[in-house]
């Protein structure tokens, strides 16, 4: 007699949830560190503008460029405010995709667990249906030798 789980379906269900889960984690990780890198990779350059432009004012360059510098700081700094949100909300969506990984994998843990103990229930049973039919087996030898 083999063992069937009653709940199999539903196990294979919450396999499914956790995979998928884990794939939406995966992906809102990858667009979090996407956003991350853009970040850091304006901020970087805000670095270098305001370094060339401490550079510009010691060395004494027309106004013109001056007010280019400036124009192109202050876009950068813009840039990098809305990054910042970005980046700030793309955490936030990564943090709840983890959060739901994390249930979906527990809810997954208690349905195998069920399995693991109706296996060992079923095995249980087997062994003491086994036992009884030795036992049983062993009766009827007796009874027959005392014929």
């Amino acid at each position: 007699m083999s063992f069937q789980y009653s709940l199999q379906k539903l196990l294979d269900l919450k396999q499914k949830e956790k995979d998928a889960a884990e794939q939406d984690y995966q992906a809102s990780m990858d667009a979090f560190e996407e956003t991350a890198t853009r970040l850091y990779e304006y901020l970087k350059a805000k670095e270098n503008v305001e370094a060339d432009h401490e550079q510009m004012l010691q060395q004494g360059v027309a106004v013109m460029d001056l007010q280019m510098t400036e124009t192109n700081l202050h876009r950068l700094k813009q840039e990098i405010l809305k990054l910042q949100s970005e980046t700030d909300a793309a955490r936030d969506h990564m943090h709840k995709k983890h959060e739901s990984m994390q249930e979906a994998h527990i809810e997954y843990k208690k349905y195998e667990r069920m399995k693991a103990m109706e296996q060992e229930k079923h095995r249980h049973f087997l062994k003491k249906r086994e036992e009884q039919e030795m036992d049983e087996i062993a009766s009827q030898r007796f009874a027959l030798r005392t014929i």
